[in-house]
């Protein structure tokens, strides 16, 4: 009877401990657990309690679950990053998961983050950001705020862009002024948008108290990277430069391919062989060639660019997380910039061909999200269907009390299996080039890229763009709720790099729309009733581009990047810390 009251005593121990606050599961030798158990509990956590896996191959692993103190009435987040932040410091850790807030307090961020009430929240992207941010943390939280202020500016180009779809039943000039409108508005529409996400990115880090976060540097990697050979950071360089430039020549070689040679071959094949069916054949051919170009692109070539973008990164030693993640931000974007936009740009400078501009474009947008969402949240979500249940493939687990002493008996509990099923899932991080916030961030900006640089082109992408963004508040939302496990929760005080890769795209886009306005279409000629030789569209285009260029300054000069309200909060607590110290 005391034994099975020892049992029940424990299970209950276990799982108070699986509903606190701030609940991480550190790995470490299986020799090593019932110090690692003391070394947390007189590092200062509440409780810790070793539980081990009994099944082949886990006699070396061995698991403690930590429970740290919320002493100070910190949200969840902040609790366990400091209860993580505290575990990696210990000897014999080798790794440290945080898992998911208590699960009464998740199961009702989930249903109301992933159901939202009517279509009114649905379409207008409505989040619950505090309690995000309170369980996951500034850097997902910011991530999130990011998405729902993209996917709610969206409506402006959206309707513009229906406007611009439905009237250009017009002939003669008016459905020139029409799509001159379009494609000249977009620009600027991108630089008031980032302007305008400045002044609230700053008023949300001012709310959750980021705005002087900043990771700390690491001093050795530090001292590493100051007595290095400068030639090897020279060769990195290079290195990226000839892979770019090799990547461009594979890529324009392909385009060429499709748009000369296949044609060339399979028109003189057929002719001889098939000639009631050829073009029947041609438009296969073609079909064919344009979804290998495709997923060869975004398949093949993303992926080698991201492991080789990786390797790189590792490589340098840099100064700290921030600096780590801006070199690796830095390095794929050069790579997968190439491997987006390389077919567009052929077809717009090379061939000056809007059909086959148009429908490229369009191609991308539809097939991205449809890959996409079948990649991000389908195949994870039918895998972990089909899959047996983790609780049924573990086998039973034993908890021992605070000092690792434990009488043998072996105790089933769901509680600890769903643990053990966290550790099978992908993290949630942005640290990595991984599933996670770095993929999300790369989705958004390079679709913000499809959005403003071509949109003369194909003025429904913005509502092709739209569509998407308000499927991937809630699928993302899904994967971070139910698909993938904790990370730790990290300080933000905005998007980071990705702001400056927005900004270079936004001014990219002057000279695109430009160019297809002058070059690419007959815009001009059909407006001012007269052909134009290509001095006077060379003259028109450094005219249009500079135009559109002091507007930019100009906005990004009388809109402050942060409001006089946040500032006004800033100075004020200032003063009262001045007025403390005195």
């Amino acid at each position: 009877m005391d034994a099975l009251q020892a049992q029940g005593a424990r299970r209950s121990a276990v799982q108070s401990a699986l509903e606190a606050d701030a609940c991480v599961l550190v790995r470490c030798s299986n020799k090593a657990v019932v110090r690692t158990a003391r070394e947390a509990l007189h590092a200062g956590a509440e409780s810790a309690y070793v539980v081990q896996l009994e099944e082949e191959g886990s006699e070396e692993v061995g698991y403690v679950l930590v429970c740290g103190k919320n002493e100070f009435g910190d949200c969840h987040a902040d609790a366990l990053q400091r209860t993580s932040r505290m575990m990696t410091k210990l000897t014999h850790v080798e790794e440290c998961t945080p898992l998911h807030a208590p699960k009464d307090r998740h199961e009702a961020l989930a249903n109301a983050w992933v159901r939202p009430n009517g279509w009114k929240e649905f379409l207008r992207a409505a989040q619950p950001l505090d309690e995000v941010f309170s369980l996951y943390g500034a850097r997902v939280a910011m991530y999130f705020r990011f998405l729902g202020h993209y996917t709610r500016a969206l409506r402006v180009p959206t309707l513009l862009g229906l406007a611009t779809f439905l009237l250009e039943r017009l002939e003669g000039r008016w459905q020139a002024v029409v799509r001159l409108t379009y494609a000249l508005a977009l620009p600027l529409w991108a630089t008031a948008f980032l302007e305008h996400w400045k002044r609230a990115c700053a008023t949300t880090a001012h709310r959750w108290r980021q705005l002087h976060d900043r990771a700390p540097p690491r001093a050795k990697q530090l001292a590493q990277r100051l007595t290095r050979e400068p030639w090897k950071q020279m060769a990195h360089g290079w290195i990226i430069a000839a892979l770019f430039v090799c990547n461009c020549g594979l890529l324009f070689f392909m385009d060429w391919t499709r748009q000369f040679a296949l044609p060339l071959v399979t028109q003189t094949k057929v002719a001889k062989s098939f000639p009631k069916y050829e073009s029947l054949i041609m438009t296969a051919a073609s079909t064919g060639h344009t979804v290998v170009s495709i997923l060869f692109s975004t398949v093949f070539l993303n992926g080698l660019s991201r492991t080789v973008a990786q390797k790189l990164n590792e490589r340098e030693r840099h100064v700290d997380q921030v600096a780590k993640e801006n070199g690796l931000l830095a390095k794929m974007s050069i790579f997968y910039f190439c491997n987006m936009y390389s077919t567009l740009f052929f077809y717009c400078f090379y061939l000056r061909d809007m059909e086959k501009l148009t429908a490229w474009l369009s191609t991308l947008l539809v097939t991205k999200q449809i890959i996409g969402n079948l990649t991000e949240v389908a195949l994870p979500f039918t895998t972990a269907k089909l899959l047996p249940s983790v609780s049924q493939r573990l086998s039973s687990w034993r908890s021992r009390d605070r000092l690792g002493e434990c009488d043998g008996a072996a105790i089933v509990r769901e509680d600890i299996a769903f643990v053990k099923g966290e550790l099978a899932k992908p993290a949630y991080d942005a640290e990595e080039a991984e599933d996670g916030l770095f993929d999300d961030y790369l989705e958004m900006a390079f679709q913000f890229g499809y959005v403003v640089m071509f949109s003369a082109a194909f003025p429904l992408g913005s509502l092709c763009a739209f569509i998407n963004d308000v499927v991937e508040v809630r699928s993302d939302a899904f994967k971070i709720t139910r698909l993938c496990r904790m990370s730790v929760p990290e300080g933000a005080v905005g998007i980071g790099a990705w702001l400056n890769i927005l900004g270079t795209m936004g001014f990219v886009s002057i000279i695109t729309n430009g160019f297809i306005v002058c070059f690419v279409t007959n815009w001009l000629d059909v407006l001012l009733g007269r052909p134009l030789n290509i001095l006077e569209k060379t003259f028109v285009f450094f005219a249009l581009e500079h135009i559109l260029l002091a507007f930019k300054c100009t906005l990004e000069f009388l809109i402050d990047d942060i409001s006089l309200a946040v500032l006004q909060d800033l100075a004020r607590e200032e003063e009262m810390k001045s007025k403390k110290w005195k």
